[in-house]
Order: C-alpha cells, then structure tokens, then sequence
C-alpha cells in the first residue's frame, strides 16, 4: 500500500465513522424514499391509464382467452400481472381531490394484483382467471369513485 493511499484512508475513515455515528443515532439513516422524490412521468391518469395498464390489461385478455398457455403465455401473464401489481404503486403517488379513498382503491389495485402475480407463479389458468376477475373489480370500483362511472375494463368470458 502506497504512503498516499494509507494516509487517504486513514484521514477519511475517522470522518465516515463519525458521519455514520452521528446518523444512526439521530435516527436518520437515508433512504431511497428520502434521496430521491417520487415523480409521475405523465402527469394525466388517463393518459397513464391507456399508456400502461390498458394495454397489460388487453395482452392478459388475449393470454387468459386461450384454454393452454405454453411457456412464453406464462411469461407474459407474468409480465403483466406484475405491471398492474405495481400500477397500484404508482397510483398511490398520484394527487387527487379525496387522498383517502384514492390510497384506499391503489391499495386495493396493487394487493389484488399481486395476488394474480402470485397465482400466474403456479401456472393454473383458472384460479388465474379468477383472480383477474377479483382485480377487475377493483379496477372498477376506482372507476365508479374517480372515472367515468362506467366499467373499467369490458369483461370477458374467462371461465372457458
């Protein structure tokens, strides 16, 4: 070890040992949440809605219709079940005239959809359907609350 690099070393760690001290016992230790502030891309739920989830929601449609998934069904019933899971993780940064009611609808969005994530894991394409069907319904219920009143998403015959 070079003389420059040992005295570099030595100066600096007393320096992040007292740093780091002096974070955790204030109780601040950074988080992503605290570094960096969530900002939505697209500013319209609309827009984000037709951008994003309308589109997860039409390939799922199309996966789910069929009676045998191969491989790459499975992977993209995958794909967009984790997307809309996590479009409720998104929603929830959103601002809105009723906070409350909105979290409460994303939450409902994020955990129904993470309940299809986990059910398109185990590759059985009823229990699937059955759990797309319970997100929709949330869906819908934000949209009764926040949209147009009209159903969120056209239903299909998932029960072939």
């Amino acid at each position: 070890m070079s003389k420059t690099y040992a005295w570099v070393l030595c100066a600096t760690l007393p320096i992040l040992l007292i740093i780091s001290a002096t974070m955790i016992k204030s109780g601040r230790t950074p988080t992503p949440s605290s570094l960096v502030e969530s900002k939505a891309v697209e500013s319209s739920i609309h827009e984000f809605m037709e951008g994003v989830n309308k589109p997860a929601y039409q390939r799922l449609v199309a996966c789910l219709s069929q009676n045998i998934l191969d491989e790459n069904a499975w992977k993209a019933v995958l794909a967009d079940s984790l997307l809309l899971a996590e479009s409720g993780n998104l929603l929830l940064m959103r601002p809105v005239q009723d906070p409350q009611a909105w979290s409460v609808n994303a939450t409902n969005i994020r955990e129904s959809g993470t309940v299809l994530y986990e059910s398109a894991k185990l590759k059985e394409i009823t229990p699937v359907r059955l759990k797309f069907d319970v997100m929709l319904n949330d869906c819908d219920a934000c949209h009764q609350q926040f949209g147009t009143g009209m159903s969120a998403l056209p239903r299909v015959i998932l029960t072939k």
